[in-house]
């Protein structure tokens, strides 16, 4: 195919054209050239990253085994590879199972501690419950209410494990009684990795099931930001979980050991347990499905507090420090100005880290108050409805928390920026101190130069060879053939010099 040429019409009414347009239009210019090794495919590899391989998982997998052999659609066959991958590793998991559980249903509410037989006296008390069937041969139940609702919460603390295991923790369970708990209350398979201590930097997942207009269950889980930035520890996730069909609020919550969030709900829920309405009492802990993760969100949020209230006193007294460095007190201590400067970029590491804490409360927060707002399952709807407020008012907050912590990250940078400016005037101030001290040492250097300039042409005379006499060298015998024909004897000295020193005669002139 032949290439267009583009002609300059030459015509009154044609277009105009400067010498510089009509070059780029009438021009073909060639692609630019750039290096054989720019060329190259992996001009910019390592060896190993050639052999890398990103989804390191066993795809081989058994189609019988549990989640493949209940699946429901290829947006779980990904999340079966991944459970059974970590499902396999004896290292995730403990020699006995040693769990607390709390239990809410019509009746009342109990703590439980369970090892692997409780645990299945509890599963097996859920699983008639709990037991997913098709639409067609169970419907959802009408007129549900919170006689018949049952609660289990489920506290798993993590344990700190050799190398070995998928994320350094191991669970206190057995590997069957982790099984045992997925497979009988049907939870979603991607959960595990969270269960087992991963850290879930990505967004909250959701599940909802619905067919034919009618609905299943509905799961959610996801990580709460860990704002002690000196001591992280295991991550907190929380699942949840509601079946309709079967009237179960599920929560399934990892955490590291001695987590004070977690700490904090147990030592909330347990007086509940000696309330004398009891009955009252469940009622109400089963009335909103997510009412725990409110009540959890709360904590976190209140947790954060107290490490913003130490955030603000670091960062105040360093702003403190450097108003009394610019004031003038040790402004030539150049430790003191690196010191300065080391605080005022560990308030911005950590300013940007409850950025992102913040960032990821919301993302959580707004997850669950979507996914509670789409949930209408409450008898009583004030209930509900304080869930959904405490809900926006944690997001409210937490917006709020992200303005205050990004203004904060504003003022050390305007603060950084004045040590700067501030330092750089120093300098040039010590340099115009230093041109001056230079210029007078100048100064001194021009008047030496001057004196040795007068008295150089003197001094060169004195010593000059034209003055000084030769004598031929004496006989080896003689006493004085020591001495150098370059010597000078005493009595020839020079005619300048015998001048200068000559004594003046007294009594006349003669």
């Amino acid at each position: 195919m032949e290439k267009s040429s583009y002609a300059i019409p030459d015509v009154k009414d044609g277009p105009q054209f400067s010498k510089l347009e009509s070059t780029l239009v009438s021009a073909n210019p060639a692609p630019r050239p750039i290096s054989k090794d720019g060329q190259h495919v992996f001009r910019h590899h390592n060896n190993e990253d050639v052999i890398v391989n990103e989804l390191d998982f066993n795809f081989d997998v058994r189609p019988d085994e549990w989640p493949l052999a209940n699946i429901e659609s290829v947006q779980d066959l990904f999340s079966g590879v991944v459970y059974r991958e970590h499902i396999s590793k004896e290292e995730n998991f403990s020699a006995e199972t040693a769990i607390e559980c709390l239990q809410a249903n019509g009746d009342g509410s109990e703590w439980l501690s369970l090892n692997h037989f409780k645990l299945e006296d509890v599963l097996d008390g859920a699983r008639g419950r709990a037991l997913q069937t098709s639409t067609t041969t169970m419907p959802p139940k009408s007129g549900m209410g919170t006689t018949t609702r049952k609660m289990l919460i489920f506290f798993v603390p993590l344990i700190p494990a050799p190398s070995g295991s998928s994320y350094q923790y191991k669970l206190p369970m057995t590997r069957s009684s982790t099984d045992l708990l997925f497979t009988s209350l049907h939870l979603n398979p991607g959960f595990l990795p969270n269960l087992l201590g991963r850290p879930d930097y990505w967004a909250p997942q959701p599940r909802w099931d619905a067919e034919d207009g009618n609905f299943l269950s509905c799961d959610f889980f996801c990580q709460l930001p860990r704002w002690n930035l000196q001591s992280q520890g295991a991550p907190l996730s929380v699942y949840s979980k509601y079946d309709a069909q079967e009237d179960l609020i599920l929560y399934v919550i990892s955490h590291k050991q001695g987590d004070t969030v977690v700490n904090s709900l147990c030592k909330l829920l347990r007086p509940l347990i000696e309330h004398q309405a009891q009955c009252h009492i469940s009622h109400i802990l089963q009335e909103s499905p997510f009412d725990i993760y409110a009540m959890i969100c709360n904590l976190n949020f209140e947790a954060s507090k107290w490490h913003v209230k130490r955030f603000q006193r670091f960062q105040w007294n360093t702003v403190n420090g450097v108003d009394d460095f610019l004031a003038g007190k040790d402004q030539g201590n150049r430790k003191k100005l690196a010191s300065m400067l080391k605080d005022l970029q560990i308030v911005a590491q950590n300013a940007d880290s409850h950025l992102a804490n913040a960032q990821v409360f919301l993302h959580s927060a707004r997850g669950i108050c979507d996914i509670a707002r789409r949930l209408n399952v409450s008898k009583r709807g004030r209930t509900k409805q304080r869930t959904l407020d405490m809900l926006r008012y944690l997001i409210d907050s937490m917006e709020k928390q992200h303005m205050w912590f990004a203004n904060y990250k504003g003022r050390k940078e305007n603060v950084m920026n004045l040590v700067f400016h501030f330092n750089t005037q120093t300098d040039a101030l010590n340099n115009i101190e230093l041109a001056a001290d230079m210029k007078k040492d100048s100064t001194s250097m021009n008047a030496i130069a001057g004196l040795t300039m007068i008295f150089l042409p003197g001094t060169f005379t004195a010593v000059s060879p034209l003055s000084i006499s030769t004598f031929p060298p004496t006989e080896p015998n003689s006493a004085n053939n020591h001495r150098s024909p370059y010597s000078v004897p005493e009595s020839s000295n020079p005619p300048l010099v015998n001048r200068r020193f000559k004594q003046p005669a007294f009594g006349g002139c003669g």
